[in-house]
Parts: structure tokens; C-alpha cells; sequence
């Protein structure tokens, strides 16, 4: 099989990048060619989704829109494998080279801000269908700025998202939440095993997870936030529920905010004025020292207030034993069974009592939390390459077998 993977950047920005740069050898190894087309070719000091000699790449950056097209087109492609949105117009007339699979990362065309959550009176999910209605929750709930201008672009912009969307032979997603958005509006919706990413080998020696001490009553239960600091990843909340939490474990908190965002500055200022809580801030951490920082970690908090669509976070430190706290939302009770491998608070509304409950049912004794550490290693186990491309490759094949399956639902 042909498969062109489309993707709007070549360079390894985050993890969608990361997954397609593991895909595409082992579909080379399966036997396919595989060709990569993108709009951007990279940015210096960033590394780029590595191709072997065999794998073509065309790129608009260098190429131009029309070259870029005509080349993939004379490539004759049996299916289109597409990463992230383009220009609408662009997307329509790549389908014309073949039909299409679309994974969907984020809530393109399913949300008129793309977060699906209200942000007024308070930050929750937002279940409603993308759709005119949205037009009269935008101002009320905040979805987005105040200005009637942006409300009706970004309207438009998701409402031709949602058309181009519909041109898809499939669209593929890694919850159950997203699937239900896309599929209460009409699209071909399937959910399949996604794939947790191996960290790259780390230059030093790892902690060993064997034998090492957890829940030292005599040390701080450690704490970690690992993500972009802005509203809708909770860390306000997070930081409301930390004093509530340990006044109810009786003993101290130490919290590595890793990440980096506009609202780091704010939650470093009150993370330091809280008693019996210490705090560090040591910003982005490269993927080669992922493992050592999960190994020194007693409990992952995953405080987002928005859903989620999957929150590749939770597995990746499931890998290394280290149980989670997060709200029910989005996609998270995908990978977060509440009770095995951690604990889910409700989520409608969120609230720091809640997340706080969330965070002492996984620290509250030691027998507790070896338990939940190997929930969480046994769930982790599920997301492989492997169990991930057995998924994969039939919905590929079925989309190139048949090409008009898209035209005749529309």
C-alpha cells in the first residue's frame, strides 16, 4: 500500500510529530511506501521527522502549494494518512489525489474555540455539537474574545474545518469523548489504541524503579505537574487543592511544576506561599530525562479543566509506575481507571475539594499506592506501537479499497 502521511510541520514540535516520526519506519518495515507531505520544512535547532532514502517528501515551503500538490499527485498515493489541519482549500484538493484518514489530535471542526469548555461563569467541559447554537454560548460562556468579529471568523474557520472534515473516508481518534463529538455530527468516527512514544535514550544512568522507596512518610509525597501552564491545563485549581491535600495526609507536599506558559510566573508566586508545600519550577524537560524525573515521582496530577482528547502524559509516566489524579474529563478515563491506576474527580463542576479527594485516595497509605503504581504500569502496557498499528493498517487498507466511501455519505 501507498500511504502519504500529511502533516502541517515537519519538525518534531510535540506529539504528533514524535508519533509520526516512530510510524513511518515501522510501515516501512510492514512493506508499505511511505510518503511525507507538509507545509513546513523546519526550524533550525529542531529535529525533523527523520525519512529513510525511500521515503519521498514534498514540501510546500520549498516547493510551492501547486508543485507540492502535483508532485504528491503524480506519486499516486492509495490513501491519504492526515496529521493537524491546513488550509481548507488545500486539504480539499489534496482528497482529490486519493481518499482520506483523518486522526484527529485536537477538536478541529467540533468547536468554535477548539478546547470544547466553557470559560465563564467557570472553566468546565462543553459537550454541545459545534454548530449556529454555539454563536449563542460564545460571549456568555467566554469561548473566546469579546470581539463579534472574531466570534463569527473562527465560526466560519470551524465550519469549513467541519466540511473538509466530512470529505474524510474515516476520522480516527484515541477516546471515547472525541469520538462522540464527531460522531453527533455526522462523521465516520472510529476509536483506536493510540501509542505511547519511547523517551530517547538518556545520556545518564536511569533511577532504578526496583526496590526504590515510595510514600516516605518521612519525606515529601512528590508531586508532579507536567505540561503547559495556561488556564485550561487546571494549575490555578491545583494549586487551591494542594493545602487541602496535605492537611488531609497529615504530612508535606513537594510539587516539580515542569513546563512552561504565560501563567508560570502567577503559580510561581502563590505555589511559594504555601506552608508545608515546596515547589520547583525547573521549565521544559527534554524527553531524555523523562524517565529519571517519573522515577522520582510519586504521583502525576493531571489537572486540566478542558477535555482532553487523550492526555498522552497519563501512560507515559504509567510506564514507569507512577499512578495519576485528574479530573473526569475528555479522554483521560481512557487511560486513568479509577480506583486501579489512580483516582478521577468529577468534573461537572471541577472543584479544588474534588482534586484534592483525587490526590489523598492515591497518597492516603503505602499498600494503596503500590497498587495503584501497578495499575498503572498494567494499563500503560496497552498503548503500544505494536497493538496500535494492528488497529491502524485495516482502517488504511479499507479507506484505499474504497475510495468513494466519503462522496457517497456526503
Amino acid at each position: 500500500m501507498r500511504i502519504a502521511v500529511i502533516t502541517p510541520e515537519r519538525h518534531k514540535l510535540g506529539g504528533q510529530e514524535q508519533y509520526l516520526d516512530a510510524l513511518i519506519p515501522e510501515l516501512d518495515q510492514l512493506g508499505h511506501e511511505v510518503g511525507l507531505w507538509h507545509e513546513i520544512e523546519g526550524h533550525h535547532g529542531r529535529a525533523r521527522i527523520s525519512l529513510g532514502p525511500a521515503n519521498p517528501s514534498w514540501s510546500v515551503e520549498q516547493l510551492g502549494v501547486e508543485p507540492a500538490i502535483a508532485a504528491l499527485r503524480g506519486w499516486r498515493p492509495d490513501v491519504l494518512y492526515c496529521h493537524g489541519m491546513l488550509t481548507s482549500a488545500w486539504q480539499r484538493r489534496l482528497l482529490e489525489c486519493a481518499p482520506g484518514v483523518y486522526f484527529a489530535h485536537a477538536y478541529h471542526g467540533a468547536c468554535i474555540s477548539g478546547l470544547k469548555a466553557f470559560a465563564f461563569p467557570r472553566r468546565r467541559p462543553c459537550s454541545r455539537p459545534f454548530g449556529w447554537p454555539c454563536l449563542l454560548h460564545y460571549f456568555p460562556h467566554r469561548c473566546g474574545g469579546l470581539d463579534p468579529r472574531t466570534m463569527w471568523r473562527l465560526y466560519r474557520r470551524e465550519k469549513e474545518r467541519l466540511e473538509v472534515l466530512s470529505r474524510y473516508a474515516v476520522i480516527l481518534t484515541h477516546s471515547t469523548f472525541a469520538r462522540e463529538q464527531y460522531a453527533r455530527l455526522g462523521l465516520n468516527c472510529r476509536t483506536i489504541t493510540f501509542c505511547v512514544m519511547e523517551p530517547e535514550p538518556s545520556p545518564q544512568p536511569l533511577v532504578s524503579l526496583e526496590g526504590m522507596p515510595r510514600m516516605r512518610h518521612q519525606a515529601p509525597d512528590r508531586i508532579l505537574f507536567l505540561g503547559r501552564m495556561e488556564p485550561a491545563k487546571g494549575g490555578d485549581l491545583l494549586l487551591d487543592a494542594l493545602p487541602v491535600a496535605q492537611h488531609a495526609l497529615g504530612r508535606p507536599l513537594k510539587v516539580v511544576w515542569a513546563g512552561d506558559g504565560f501563567r508560570r510566573q502567577a503559580w510561581q508566586k502563590r505555589a511559594a506561599q504555601l506552608p508545608g508545600i515546596s515547589s520547583e519550577f525547573p521549565g521544559w524537560i527534554d524527553r531524555a530525562d523523562l524517565p529519571t524525573l517519573f522515577a522520582r515521582t510519586d504521583l502525576l496530577v493531571v489537572p486540566s479543566l478542558w477535555p482532553e482528547p487523550f492526555g498522552m502524559v497519563g501512560p507515559e509516566a504509567g510506564r514507569y509506575g507512577v499512578p495519576a489524579a485528574a479530573f473526569r474529563v475528555g479522554g483521560i478515563p481512557n487511560w486513568l481507571e479509577h480506583g486501579s491506576s489512580g483516582y478521577l474527580a468529577p468534573a461537572d463542576p471541577p472543584t479544588a475539594e474534588g482534586l484534592a479527594g483525587a490526590i489523598v485516595g492515591c497518597l492516603r497509605d503505602p499498600e494503596e499506592h503500590a497498587r495503584l503504581r501497578e495499575g498503572a504500569r498494567r494499563l500503560a502496557r496497552r498503548f503500544t506501537l505494536l497493538s496500535h498499528l494492528a488497529e491502524l493498517v485495516p482502517v488504511l487498507e479499507e479507506a484505499a479499497r474504497n475510495p468513494n466511501l466519503a462522496s457517497a455519505r456526503r
